[in-house]
Order: structure tokens, then sequence, then C-alpha cells
């Protein structure tokens, strides 16, 4: 029985003294609410970075679309100035031409006046160059003329006709310069001009020939093609 008073403080001191060693745990409540606060304090500088950025890069996109822009407007005007500068040396070309064109036809148009004759065989003397007379243009091939039977003197001394080369009847082609003959050539004249492409015939019988080139040339020449 003397030793219950001792049970009883010791029992008292501990739980007396109980709350005092738990009164420490109490603070770490405290501690975690601290936490959340710094967090949010960390993260609002990176949002406002982020926006920031964002902006930025927005005005840039929209700078670099309207420099574009200001190219591509610039550009245009370059082109619309060269084609405009274009038009007028169009334009003054094609004045040029028509003014060419009206003086080639007053040449055309006046009689009497020498012009250019189509070539003739080198091998001719200068004495024998053809000359253009100024008669009216109602002149025909006479009857003098290479004959129309199956060689005539003219053309026998003159090669043969090669194989590649194109020919036409001497007949049939004095026949289509005394039709085409508007200028009034002299018959001389023509004969001279179609020497360089006489041909002799092929075999006995045959007419001799004229070479289609020399031919289109004299054919042009005088019925004012050229």
């Amino acid at each position: 029985m003397p030793s219950s008073p001792i049970l009883s403080s010791s029992s008292s001191s501990s739980s007396s003294s109980s709350p005092s060693s738990s009164f420490p745990s109490s603070s770490s409540p405290s501690s975690s609410l601290s936490s959340p606060t710094s967090t949010t304090s960390t993260s609002t500088p990176a949002r406002r970075k982020s926006r920031v950025s964002a902006e930025h890069t927005l005005t840039r996109v929209r700078e670099n679309q309207r420099r574009h822009r200001a190219r591509r407007r610039d550009y245009i005007h370059t082109l619309e100035v060269q084609l405009a500068e274009t038009e007028l040396h169009l334009e003054a070309a094609r004045r040029e031409i028509d003014g060419l064109r009206a003086e080639r036809e007053g040449w055309r148009d006046k009689d009497g006046e020498t012009t250019p004759t189509p070539p003739i065989d080198p091998a001719l003397p200068p004495s024998t160059t053809p000359t253009l007379l100024t008669n009216p243009r109602t002149r025909s091939i006479p009857a003098s003329t290479p004959s129309t039977g199956p060689e005539c003197s003219t053309c026998a001394t003159r090669p043969l006709p090669s194989p590649n080369e194109s020919t036409t009847l001497c007949s049939q082609a004095y026949m289509l310069i005394s039709q085409q003959n508007f200028r009034g050539i002299d018959p001389a004249t023509i004969r001279l001009w179609l020497r360089q492409g006489y041909r002799r015939a092929r075999r006995s019988g045959e007419g001799c020939t004229v070479e289609n080139g020399v031919l289109m040339g004299v054919l042009d020449f005088i019925s004012g093609e050229l």
C-alpha cells in the first residue's frame, strides 16, 4: 500500500510530459503550407515569359509579311515600267517598218528606174551583163527564142543535168516567161540570165531544159515579186 503514491506520481509525470513531447510535431503543417506559395511564385514568370515570346513571334511574322508585300509591290511596279518602255520601242519600230514599206512601194511604182538584177553567170564577160529596158510591160518573148524542137543550138553545148537536178523544158520555160514578164524585160537579157541554167538533152530526141532554180529566180524578178 505505500507504493501507490509513487506510481500515481510517475504516471502523472509521464502524462504531463507527453504533451510537451508531441508539441514539436504540430509544426509540420505550418511548414507544409509554405510550399504551394513558393510554387505559384515560381510559375508566374514562366507564363509571362511564354506570353511575351508568343507576342514577339506574332509581331515578327506580321512584319515579315508586310515587308514581303512591299517587295512584291515594288517588283510589280518595276515590271509595269519595263512593259511601258517596251511598248514604246515596239510602237516606234512598227512606225519605222511602215515607213520603209511605203518607201519600197513608192520605188516599185516608179517606172523607168533601174532595179537590181538577178545573179548572172560569173563566167560571162562584162560586156554581156544584162540591163533593164524602160519599155512598157507589154513585152513578151519574140519568135527568136530557142527552138521548141528536140534540142536548140543554144543548149547543145551546155552540160547534162545532174541526177538530183530538177529542170523544165526550154519551150515550157519560155512560155511561162512570156506570160509573167510584167516588167517588160528585154528577151536577150532574159536569155543571158537563163544561160547558166541551160542543160542539154539527156537522150537523143528529148528537148533541152533549164534548171528550175534559175528559172524561178528569173520568173520572180520579171513578175515583180523581187
